[in-house]
């Protein structure tokens, strides 16, 4: 298994190329932008899909784009599917005064779902708090979360359907876990399990 990162658009935002390596299966996580960088990278790869840990217009302007380039198919956790047609919730008019063009999610998915990319069994999260559909996506020793969990802080809850005591309980779960992960953020940098839960102060709030 291969993670490349790449930090894109005007927040920023990390978006991840994740490869299977025998078989060259990708998927894309949060397509947030497509910088030059991460266009490169796709036309290079075999793009399977797209996953997306939650709907904001900072992890998923690229969506389309990436779309026409690749054939992708895109997955959401189904308590976000309609931020993808809604400006409101998506905040696309809030940070750029337009609304971004409706998405269409090909597959939605749940608490307990896995999704299957080459050899790679992705396991998927359900960790509201952020949004309510917000989700992490668990695969070997790596956990991407998206903005529910972030070195040494968490993702706000005061945007449409965010919730404080959701986001708690999402990231005791997520520290509840057995053994150590590498944790992928949807922004600032990557971390570990082990770290967040000695240092991060959410974890104990």
């Amino acid at each position: 298994m291969t993670v490349t990162k790449f930090v894109v658009g005007p927040l920023p935002t990390n978006c991840y190329l994740l490869t299977d390596d025998r078989t060259g299966a990708s998927a894309v996580i949060d397509p947030g932008y497509m910088s030059e960088e991460l266009r490169r990278a796709v036309q290079k790869a075999d793009v399977q899909m797209i996953l997306l840990t939650h709907g904001h217009w900072d992890h998923i302007a690229g969506v389309e784009e990436l779309q026409k380039l690749t054939g992708a198919k895109l997955v959401v956790d189904v308590d976000d599917e309609l931020f993808l047609t809604d400006s409101s919730l998506n905040l696309s008019v809030e940070l750029t005064g337009r609304p971004l063009a409706p998405l269409h999610a090909d597959r939605t998915v749940s608490e307990g779902d896995s999704i299957q990319l080459g050899d790679l069994t992705i396991h998927v999260l359900h960790t509201p708090g952020h949004t309510i559909g917000s989700c992490c996506y668990q695969v070997e020793d790596a956990i991407f979360t998206g903005d529910t969990l972030f070195k040494l802080s968490a993702g706000r809850t005061d945007f449409p359907t965010g919730s404080y005591p959701q986001i708690l309980s999402s990231l005791k779960r997520l520290c509840s876990l057995e053994g150590d992960y590498h944790i992928y953020p949807g922004h600032e940098g990557v971390t570990t399990l082990a770290y967040e839960r000695r240092n991060n102060p959410f974890v104990g709030a």
